[in-house]
């Protein structure tokens, strides 16, 4: 290679070598993560390592958080060294939550999230919740005399996610007044396999939307119930079970159970509640359903309604013998 064409080649190899650093470094740069948002306890690190107040703030700036500032965690930066500037700073970071929005037809229909009870939707069917975690979640929505609607929702940082939800009547309307048959399917009875214990239950199942009462009274006199949970009334397979809307909790000793028929007695039934005897948790105790089918009232509520009790009342006895 003569001197001339080395003097030529030698500016554009560096060219080209500095290029190819660069595109190297872009491509290092571009293909490693961002960096995640400080949490509270690394911010308390910073400081507590003597990194300067300033410092800090910037990087803040620069990466985000991801926590929110209530009075405790603003203590526990104050003690690790924040000072007002930083705080500010960090109240202006502070991730927006996700926003829920639950709109049901009809309206007043409760609202669960992960199986935890949160609110009811306003009479015109609208609710907004802005204290779901982020994240995965089960929402459930529950209205007497309506099949339940459930639906998996992913809430993200920042954002709005609307579910709507047209509830379906657990029961129609009237169904089986005046008639002498079991009420069908669409009334809450639905058909199962028999037993494989050989029970002698008919091998049908009761499913009535209504609630639990615990304690004694005497339904003659008209009294009412303080301790009232609503719920399903489940009748199958040999068993008599009540699963609670408040799932998991328990209101005044009345919760979800399960219980062998046998260990039921049926004792009467005045309109559209059941009152029957049975051994609970190792203890005889009383408790009374009352069955709500059809929501509303009105003749034809009320006839579907007790219709259903009747049902009940008559597969409890039945199965008890």
């Amino acid at each position: 290679m003569t001197t001339k064409a080395m003097r030529i080649y030698r500016p554009l190899l560096a060219t080209s070598l500095f290029l190819a650093v660069v595109t190297a470094v872009a491509g290092y740069a571009h293909a490693q993560p961002a960096p995640k948002p400080f949490t509270k306890d690394d911010v308390v690190r910073l400081l507590s390592g003597n990194v300067p107040v300033k410092r800090v703030e910037t990087l803040v700036r620069e990466r985000g958080i991801d926590f929110q500032i209530t009075q405790e965690t603003e203590s526990e930066l104050r003690k690790a060294g924040a000072t007002d500037s930083l705080l500010a700073a960090l109240r202006d970071l502070v991730p927006k939550p996700p926003t829920l929005v639950v709109t049901t037809v009809p309206g007043g229909a409760r609202v669960y999230i992960d199986d935890e009870f949160l609110d009811t939707t306003s009479s015109e069917g609208r609710l907004k919740l802005t204290t779901v975690a982020s994240g995965r979640h089960k929402l459930r929505v529950a209205l007497g005399g309506y099949r339940d609607y459930g639906v998996r929702i992913d809430l993200e940082v920042g954002k709005t996610v609307e579910v709507s939800a047209n509830l379906e009547l657990a029961a129609q309307p009237g169904a089986g007044i005046g008639k002498s048959k079991p009420l069908d399917a669409s009334n809450g009875i639905e058909t199962a396999a028999p037993s494989s214990s050989g029970s002698s239950m008919p091998s049908k199942t009761l499913r009535l939307p209504g609630s639990c009462c615990g304690g004694f009274v005497n339904l003659n006199r008209g009294a009412l119930y303080k301790y009232t949970v609503p719920g399903t009334i489940i009748v199958t397979n040999g068993k008599l079970e009540f699963s609670s809307s408040f799932v998991g909790a328990s209101w005044r000793g009345v919760q979800s159970f399960d219980v062998p028929l046998s260990d039921v007695v049926a004792l009467n039934q005045n309109k559209n509640s059941v009152e029957c005897e049975m051994h609970l948790q190792g203890k005889k105790v009383r408790r009374t359903f009352w069955v709500q089918l059809v929501p509303g009232k009105g003749n034809a509520a009320e006839a579907a309604n007790i219709e259903a009790a009747k049902e009940l009342f008559e597969a409890l006895k039945g199965g008890s013998k």
